[in-house]
């Protein structure tokens, strides 16, 4: 089973049927010291402790995951963070729902080291965001 960390704004019921199905869960939500921490902290910790973050912030986590590919790029150091999961708020997924696609990605057994990926819904699936073009 995987290590997740859930962000704020994922349900607590996501966690709760997470753990049921055997996962190793830390909501950030539920540890009043990382209550109201910053996004950039959100992905050092899940990082750190190699846990797959999923959140429903997909503009700053986008912009996060490519900062953190590029500038580790650039000074040299191995990116490494557990992937970013974000299934889109605005398909309004149940729990239940949210759970069945994050389990239904890791059998898919894609890696996700590094990677962020979109739940775009049951058409669109799971959508690895590429990495941008280098600035010219």
């Amino acid at each position: 089973m995987a290590p997740f960390c859930l962000d704020e704004n994922v349900a607590a019921e996501v966690g709760s049927l997470l753990e049921r199905r055997g996962h190793d869960v830390l909501s950030i939500a539920f540890v009043p010291a990382l209550r109201r921490i910053g996004d950039y902290d959100v992905l050092r910790i899940a990082a750190r402790e190699g846990r797959i973050l999923v959140t429903q912030n997909v503009n700053d986590f986008t912009l996060l995951h490519h900062a953190w590919r590029r500038w580790s790029r650039d000074w040299g150091v191995a990116p490494v963070h557990a992937g970013i999961l974000i299934p889109l708020q605005r398909l309004a997924l149940s729990p239940p729902e949210v759970v069945f696609h994050l389990d239904e990605l890791l059998a898919a057994g894609w890696p996700l080291a590094n990677e962020l990926f979109l739940f775009k819904g049951s058409r669109g699936g799971w959508v690895r965001e590429p990495e941008p073009p280098e600035p010219g």
